[in-house]
């Protein structure tokens, strides 16, 4: 039968320590990393929100100067007549 001295015991002990520490800071590596591919996710979808409010106010712009300048058109029609 194999007999541990103490100072094995002490080394196997320090080597599971060791790899202990190493597992929660993996963890905590691994926790960080979610959280900014979380938060760059937000923050895209953030702009893309951003991105489509401003598409759509810029084609109700064009679609009240596209009416206008039809209005403006119809007015020179009537006034100039036939």
């Amino acid at each position: 039968m194999f007999a541990e001295t103490d100072q094995e015991r002490e080394k196997r002990k320090r080597e599971l320590e060791e790899l202990r520490a190493e597992v929660k800071t993996l963890k905590y590596t691994i926790d960080n990393h979610k959280q900014e591919e979380e938060l760059a996710k937000l923050k895209y979808e953030g702009e893309l929100r951003n991105e489509k409010r401003r598409a759509e106010e810029d084609f109700k712009k064009m679609q009240v100067g596209i009416f206008l300048s039809g209005l403006e058109g119809l007015s020179m029609e009537l006034l100039l007549g036939d």
